[in-house]
């Protein structure tokens, strides 16, 4: 079994939701190609540092420089993990 830390090719540790539940925030990758959404995964942040299973982020569009996500609670810590995409990710080698 391959650790996902070897797939993810991007960690965006500390990230919050805007202050707003149902707003759009926007968070920079710098990949300089656009992941598709469903190889980014937000993992939420409880107070305590445990997953927060209370709260659902959701990514909502994908491009070269950002990942936007929308979250059904305020102000919620989360980190975001993009994987290894092999037909879009120019600098990965077979």
């Amino acid at each position: 079994m391959i650790p996902y830390k070897e797939l993810c090719i991007k960690e965006l540790t500390g990230q919050t939701t805007d202050a707003t539940a149902g707003t759009r925030s926007t968070h920079a990758h710098g990949l300089g190609y656009a992941p598709t959404a469903r190889h980014c995964i937000p993992l939420i942040r409880g107070v305590d540092g445990d997953v927060d299973d209370a709260a659902a982020i959701n990514v909502v569009k994908t491009d070269a420089t950002h990942v936007h996500v929308k979250c059904n609670k305020i102000s919620r810590t989360f980190d975001l993990l993009i994987f290894i995409q092999h037909n879009t990710n120019p600098n990965f080698e077979a």
